[in-house]
């Protein structure tokens, strides 16, 4: 828990850099010395600079947004509307922090391979807390749409008007979610004809939770 709290204390001494847009690892060094950051601390919770701080960012809102719903989470049965919840208690906490959460959405349009694996992790944790009982590549495929669901939604609120307009994006991103059975077969024809089995491991990280 202290590591975690030190986190959290050490990004908020760095917003003023995030939202002025003056943050890279470049520059690093001096910004700790400006807000009076221990160096050594520093690179011990974050070695990737601002891929470890970045994410920790979306893995700390990740968390917050689960434990804000808790109590709608139990109430409600419907797995579509438990989807959204989760979504939109996830929009809610980065728009509360804009200029902080555009940065790091800046960065990760940079690294795509990142955006993707951060988007998988929280996927995952999605069908985990709807105690999601598919195999094979169900498990993948449930994974996989509801990632891209989350990017897409990330671009569309990087320029929304409002966070009101970024719901009802969730709300049709959703509806698509609804229609799960023809997205899965198209996108499990799509996989099998072009791959084999094997792909498979190379995302077992999918599996640990």
């Amino acid at each position: 828990m202290t590591k975690i709290k030190d986190k959290i204390q050490i990004l908020k001494q760095l917003e003023p850099s995030f939202k002025k847009n003056i943050f890279t690892d470049l520059n690093l060094d001096n910004i700790l010395k400006k807000e009076k950051i221990e160096a050594t601390k520093f690179y011990t919770l974050f070695p990737n600079k601002t891929k470890s701080l970045c994410c920790f960012f979306f893995e700390n809102i990740e968390n917050h947004a689960k434990n804000n719903i808790k109590k709608k989470m139990r109430e409600e049965k419907s797995i579509s509307k438990r989807v959204k919840y989760l979504l939109t208690e996830f929009f809610n906490l980065l728009n509360k922090e804009k200029n902080t959460s555009i940065f790091f959405l800046s960065f990760l349009l940079t690294k795509p391979f990142l955006l993707k694996k951060i988007s998988l992790n929280y996927s995952n944790k999605i069908w985990f807390l709807l105690e999601d009982k598919s195999v094979d590549f169900n498990f993948y495929t449930k994974r996989f749409i509801l990632s891209q669901i989350l990017i897409n939604t990330l671009i569309y609120w990087r320029g929304a008007e409002s966070i009101e307009k970024t719901k009802d994006f969730i709300s049709n991103q959703i509806v698509a979610l609804g229609k799960f059975g023809y997205y899965k077969s198209r996108f499990n024809k799509k996989i099998t004809s072009l791959y084999n089995s094997e792909l498979l491991t190379k995302f077992d990280f999918l599996h640990k939770n």
